[in-house]
């Protein structure tokens, strides 16, 4: 698979857009398990705050895991080392919002990638101000993402109009960066093996 990476300058503006991040048996198990956390109530409902009219899961076992295998391609994206704070999906649903914000220290480097918008034909653009004040509204195809510098590149949504929108989102620091104390999140384990299976 040839991957597509639209750089803008990502230290210059605070973004990139990376296409084909995932393949679709990759979009299709993120499906498929954040339907299954949806079912068996591992969901934390949101509404109020930040998000709202949404279900998210910190650190999902499918999201660590590809949370990890991703790590090299946004290394050689950036051209830094990077180490995994952690893994989040969430499930957006009719009237969902983000609000604008920027986020913790721990998402130094955030990617959001687009998993499935329901009905299919319906794109949820995420809207940032980057780093020169600029507002870019980016539309992601299923499996693409866009890294951004969680904490200082301001990102949100409007209003969803659809049925449903799954995005999955990494979060990492730099490996001797300014933030590299929050590495796996201060949880002093590698995500995947804090993990449990019930």
């Amino acid at each position: 698979m040839t991957r597509g990476i639209t750089t803008n300058g990502f230290w210059a503006d605070g973004y990139a857009i990376v296409d084909d991040l995932l393949t679709d048996a990759d979009i299709a198990l993120v499906a498929a398990s954040v339907d299954y956390s949806a079912n068996r109530g591992s969901m934390v409902e949101r509404a109020g705050g930040c998000v709202e009219s949404a279900a998210d899961e910190y650190g999902p076992l499918a999201g660590e895991m590809l949370l990890r295998r991703c790590r090299p391609i946004f290394e050689e994206v950036l051209g830094k080392s990077l180490v995994e704070t952690f893994a989040y999906w969430r499930l957006y649903r009719s009237g969902g919002v983000l609000k604008k914000h920027k986020d913790r220290p721990a998402c130094e480097i955030s990617a959001t990638v687009s998993i499935q918008c329901l009905p299919m034909d319906q794109s949820w653009p995420i809207e940032i101000e980057d780093l020169h004040g600029r507002h870019r509204s980016i539309e992601l195809r299923p499996g693409s993402a866009l890294l951004y510098q969680g904490h200082r590149v301001s990102h949100w949504r409007l209003p969803f109009t659809g049925a449903s929108q799954v995005q999955l989102l990494f979060h990492y620091v730099i490996r001797d960066g300014d933030y590299a104390e929050h590495a796996l999140d201060g949880h002093g384990e590698e995500p995947v093996t804090r993990l449990t299976l019930d």
